[in-house]
């Protein structure tokens, strides 16, 4: 098998290759996840990072980040980690409020299209 042989060894017991199995299986699973098991069944099998990162289309960097966080944390490392996202642009308060208004009926504002309520929001 080409590529350098590396220390990090992947063996799977049953109940975890059940779970990735499952994972593939499953039509709802994400893209992403979907690549991940693949490269994590196929190290198991004992091919390198090299021949495992051209079958699932990933770098090798990627596969190996991956094979370590399998090790670390087990099936659940293959999860993308939470990201902070992009910061609102308005508080919680004022988006509710905005979200209030678009959801009542314009006329009860006084106006006749929701065109109106957004001049009104604009002078107030």
């Amino acid at each position: 098998m080409p590529g350098r042989p590396s220390t990090l060894k992947i063996e799977l017991d049953e109940p975890t290759r059940i779970v990735l199995d499952g994972w593939l299986q499953r039509r709802k699973t994400p893209f992403g996840l979907v690549k991940r098991v693949q490269a994590i069944l196929s190290l198991s099998q004992g091919r390198s990072f090299i021949a495992t990162a051209k079958q699932v289309g990933l770098t090798e960097r990627h596969v190996h980040s991956w094979a370590r966080r399998f090790v670390e944390q087990g099936p659940q490392g293959l999860y993308d980690r939470p990201r902070s996202g992009r910061k609102p642009l308005f508080e919680p308060s004022v988006a509710l409020y905005a979200v209030k208004l678009a959801c009542e009926r314009p006329d009860k504002h006084g106006v006749r299209s929701p065109s109106g309520i957004v001049e009104r929001l604009h002078t107030s």
